[in-house]
């Protein structure tokens, strides 16, 4: 890219669009994109070509990853019926609506002499524990809760 037009006027690469202009982008024909123009994109996509075309070139970004923070992981431990259809389902429900992330869940139903079930999840930031728990009874056919 060497310019712009907008409207059939010569305008910056910073300049900001209305609605309804028309754009013309004038070319070099081996015209190569610098790392400058990576500041000038808006969009991801946009940087993403202008990455692509510079990476064909020889220059290499370096990856940049981001420090991943362990999360603590909360054990909920209820004692329900089993026979209850669609019980998995409601808890399940309830706890995508109070953004809690499941990690592990373990609903083992062979076992009659353990009647609880466990689910490890982890909590959103300001997590209300009695409102969940509340939440929680109100599901058809959970008769205890904890919480660890």
């Amino acid at each position: 890219m060497t310019g712009a037009k907008v409207n059939g006027k010569m305008v910056t690469f910073s300049h900001a669009l209305a609605s309804g202009d028309t754009v013309e982008i004038i070319v070099q024909k081996n015209k190569i994109p610098s790392k400058d123009w990576l500041q000038m994109a808006h969009s991801a996509m946009a940087r993403g070509h202008i990455r692509s075309a510079l990476r064909k070139q020889g220059i290499e970004f370096p990856k940049q990853e981001k420090p991943k923070q362990k999360e603590p992981v909360t054990t909920l431990r209820f004692l329900c019926d089993h026979k209850r259809i669609g019980l998995l389902k409601d808890i399940t429900s309830l706890l995508t609506k109070s953004k809690i992330g499941i990690v592990r869940a373990d609903f083992d139903h062979s076992n009659p002499h353990n009647p609880y079930h466990t689910i490890e999840c982890t909590l959103p930031p300001r997590c209300d524990l009695s409102k969940l728990r509340s939440r929680f009874r109100r599901i058809k056919g959970v008769r205890e809760l904890e919480i660890k």
